[in-house]
């Protein structure tokens, strides 16, 4: 089925390759934590293809006196939330992925940042980077909402250096930002994503996943599945 989108992915791909990663869950390892923590990556060679998409539909809300200062999924209300899917549904021009973490089967000694980050999202960057070594990108341009502590964002960026450096391609460059989620429409989409598969597999509502599961060439990688041990 051909996507009504602008840019098809990578279909004319330029040398750079744009991810934007968004992550749902807490660090409060007990039963009264979240069940799961989540990462997700969304990348595309034409950030600005979904961006117009967005930020028409966002001034349109403005217009009718609905104050929307960015997408946030589950902040917004359901019409909006359903407005966003929609247009997501339409696109072509960006890929997903998402990595689950079962909290109660994580070993305690991964309960910090600083080691829990590079454990998990070596699993995403892998995928991605490695994935896209037959469009020859020449640049990386890595993107994060702005960390909620300077201690996670400090662990999160030191996660990201030295994990890409593994499986980018050897002639190609990476750029490192965290940003706030407003200031980048694909952050917000990666967080649509996130929130729609953690929707799934809390509450067995597949009704946002199913409007970005042409993003996903493979379903979310449960990193525990297979493991027994509980540790509360």
């Amino acid at each position: 089925m051909k996507m009504p989108c602008q840019t098809r992915f990578a279909a004319a791909p330029t040398s750079h390759l744009y991810v934007f990663i968004d992550e749902s869950g807490d660090f409060n390892f007990s039963p009264k934590g979240s069940p799961f923590y989540l990462f997700t990556g969304l990348w595309t060679y034409d950030p600005t293809c979904i961006a117009s998409d967005l930020i028409t539909y966002r001034y349109g809300l403005l217009h009718s006196g609905v104050d929307v200062e960015q997408f946030h999924a589950c902040k917004d209300n359901p019409t909006v939330r359903s407005g966003v899917f929609a247009r997501l549904a339409t696109h072509g021009c960006m890929k997903a992925a998402t990595i689950v973490v079962r909290k109660n089967r994580l070993w305690p000694g991964l309960y910090q940042p600083w080691d829990f980050y590079p454990q998990f999202l070596d699993y995403l960057l892998k995928f991605i980077l490695k994935g896209e070594y037959r469009h020859a990108y020449q640049q990386v341009l890595l993107f994060t909402d702005r960390p909620p502590t300077k201690s996670i964002g400090q662990a999160m960026r030191h996660a990201m250096k030295t994990k890409t450096a593994a499986y980018m391609l050897n002639s190609a460059q990476i750029r490192l930002y965290q940003h706030p989620a407003m200031s980048h429409s694909a952050l917000q989409a990666s967080d649509y994503c996130c929130w729609a598969v953690q929707r799934s597999w809390i509450k067995n509502d597949n009704t946002g996943k199913n409007s970005v599961a042409h993003f996903y060439d493979k379903p979310a990688l449960d990193v525990f599945k297979n493991g027994r041990t509980t540790y509360y």
